[in-house]
């Protein structure tokens, strides 16, 4: 990296004599250098003067606005993207990144906005579909979200038709349909990434309506589907508790402790069964092993004991690769997209 950045350096007093325009596009094609190294600094200072020095250059902008979207600005990275909206106002794609900057740093009114004429610009727009109705759902409008989960979980299976099969499930509990919210679990389950999620989901939802058996059927789906998630593993252990079947309890925890030998909350668990049982010399050896560790992993705190849906997106989540899309056709400009973070499931 240090070789590229001092080879890029050292072009950079020929470009002193160059076009402002022509000089603005070789800094960006420096910037991509320097994207392609990993040096996201570099590139979001290179594309910064770039953009000061042709200030009205739509590809210039976008780059700098993806640049600084690498390097963890998303405050520069808004401010580019409106100087390339100004240029460009008719590029959904601009209005889709805007949008989902603003969700991800928790202002869901003003992600409606440039999510909405993302969406109204180009209806086609899966990720902007998904991300209105996750605002829509974050603000309470849970009818106006299950009607664009189920628009983008009806369509071709990718990412965001697994993302929004889930949510969709959700939007439709929160509309007290569980049989709709159960169809799209079921749904869900069938395959993908969150099928996992969607048993888990669907256990609680079984649960709460007092369908135990089914539930805790659920969560051995889900368990296999993700062997290595002890949230799973704890639910099923409650739900047993809740059911009144103590044996099934202690196998289940066992069973956790097949697997996690040394895991505090299941030693706990086991250690407080066999003491209110008045089984001291059984206990014992668990309450000890669980005080030698101190305290509860990451993956078994106490709230797992509290079982919660699990949302495949949060605004919080990781960003997202930039669009390539939001580039009209027939910028002759290096594509950007390839040097997008990855959103993979948390």
């Amino acid at each position: 990296a240090g070789e590229a950045a001092s080879e890029t350096d050292a072009i950079e007093p020929a470009l002193a004599g160059l076009p402002r325009l022509i000089r603005a596009r070789a800094d960006a094609v420096l910037a991509e250098a320097d994207l392609a190294t990993g040096d996201t600094r570099r590139a979001a200072i290179r594309y910064a003067r770039a953009a000061q020095t042709a200030p009205e250059d739509f590809a210039v902008n976008y780059g700098a606005a993806m640049a600084h979207l690498r390097a963890g600005d998303d405050a520069a990275a808004v401010r580019y993207l409106a100087r390339a909206l100004n240029r460009r106002p008719d590029v959904a794609g601009l209005y889709e990144t805007i949008g989902e900057i603003h969700y991800r740093s928790g202002d869901p009114a003003r992600a409606a906005r440039f999510l909405e004429s993302s969406v109204a610009r180009d209806p086609s727009r899966r990720k902007a579909t998904y991300l209105l109705a996750r605002v829509r759902y974050l603000r309470g409008d849970y009818a106006g979200a299950s009607a664009l989960f189920d628009r983008v979980a009806d369509g071709p299976a990718d990412e965001w038709s697994f993302r929004a099969g889930l949510d969709g499930a959700l939007a439709r509990e929160a509309l007290g349909d569980p049989d709709g919210a159960e169809r799209r679990y079921l749904l869900a389950e069938g395959g993908g990434p969150y099928s996992a999620r969607a048993h888990y989901n669907h256990a609680l939802l079984l649960a709460h309506h007092g369908r135990l058996d089914e539930a805790i059927a659920q969560l051995e789906a889900a368990i296999t589907a993700s062997p290595d998630t002890l949230r799973y593993r704890y639910a099923r252990a409650r739900m047993l508790t809740t059911k009144g079947d103590t044996r099934a309890v202690r196998r289940a925890l066992f069973d956790v402790l097949e697997n996690y030998p040394d895991e505090p909350l299941a030693l706990l668990w086991l250690g407080g069964i066999d003491y209110n049982r008045t089984l001291y010399d059984s206990a014992e050896p668990f309450l000890r092993r669980a005080a030698a560790k101190g305290s509860l992993s990451d993956g078994a705190s106490s709230s797992s004991l509290a079982p919660r849906r699990e949302d495949p997106l949060r605004p919080t989540a990781p960003r997202s690769s930039p669009d390539a899309s939001a580039r009209p056709p027939g910028e002759a400009f290096a594509d950007l997209s390839r040097y997008g973070a990855d959103d993979s499931e948390g």
